[in-house]
């Protein structure tokens, strides 16, 4: 069934976490033809957290029993944290699955800078999170971002491959440094005008403000960056869409590509 052996143990001593014809067994039991076996997913009861559910609208791409994913508007967060703790996608999700009479918290699978618009994607229940975990891993699930950024590039397609790292003197800021870890992103130019360009790029790890640092050790901040040196008098937000992402249905292995359209900000600025 794909489970791992921590997902398997922690089966073993939960109620009703392996059936086998609906009646519960030992890991032991031996199966035969025809056999139905029924493994518990690890949904959580929406009244073992204490996340708080917020009304707030959500734009759903794509839902079924396992996964749902979002369009992100810019200048909300991904998850609670920090001084967003009741008006982050979570607990619009919290609401939502309340609201639908599904007893589960979500787990996100990756996540978007605050000022990120676009796809993310949620696990309803721990056994999808690890097999969208593994997917990303294998390089089967991944995201498509579009931004605008400064300048020319001398070519139009390349990759970018700069170590990063927290920046000892700011924390809210990722720098290149030998000491960091590996990162890789691929971009290519879509447009240009007198002064900026339109980027296509993939990211091929995931570190924390990979792209908008890249781009600017590059030369190329994006528009709106004003963290990372971005021009700001022509939107007020790093210019950053995660307009597709790709990935299996965990159980199903159904092939999903799930795009975003471009927010009202960035159409304008284009």
């Amino acid at each position: 069934m794909g489970l791992t052996k921590k997902q398997i143990s922690r089966l073993k001593y939960t109620d009703g976490g392996i059936l086998v014809n609906g009646r519960e067994v030992y890991v032991t039991e031996m199966l035969h033809p025809g056999d139905l076996v029924d493994a518990d997913a690890g949904s959580v009861p929406a009244e073992g957290h204490s996340i708080r559910p917020s009304s707030l609208p959500l734009t759903i791409l794509y839902e079924d029993e396992d996964i749902i994913a979002l369009n992100k508007p810019a200048g909300v967060s991904s998850h609670p944290a920090g001084i967003h703790q009741e008006d982050t996608i979570v607990n619009r999700l919290v609401y939502h699955f309340r609201e639908n009479g599904e007893p589960v918290i979500p787990h996100p699978v990756g996540r978007l800078d605050i000022s990120t618009s676009g796809v993310i994607c949620f696990a309803k229940n721990r056994t999808a999170l690890a097999r969208l975990i593994k997917q990303r891993e294998r390089k089967l699930l991944y995201k498509e971002y579009t931004a605008v950024v400064s300048g020319h590039f001398g070519n139009r397609r390349g990759k970018i491959e700069l170590p990063l790292r927290r920046d000892p003197l700011n924390a809210l800021r990722v720098i290149v440094s030998e000491d960091g870890k590996y990162a890789k992103t691929v971009y290519e130019v879509i447009g240009e005008t007198a002064d900026v360009s339109l980027v296509n790029l993939r990211i091929l790890t995931g570190r924390m403000h990979q792209i908008r640092v890249h781009m600017a050790a590059a030369g190329h901040p994006l528009l709106g960056d004003q963290l990372y040196g971005g021009c700001t008098d022509r939107i007020d937000r790093a210019a950053l869409h995660a307009g597709k992402m790709v990935l299996y249905r965990p159980f199903s292995d159904e092939k999903l590509e799930l795009t975003a359209p471009l927010p009202e900000d960035m159409r304008k600025l284009l």
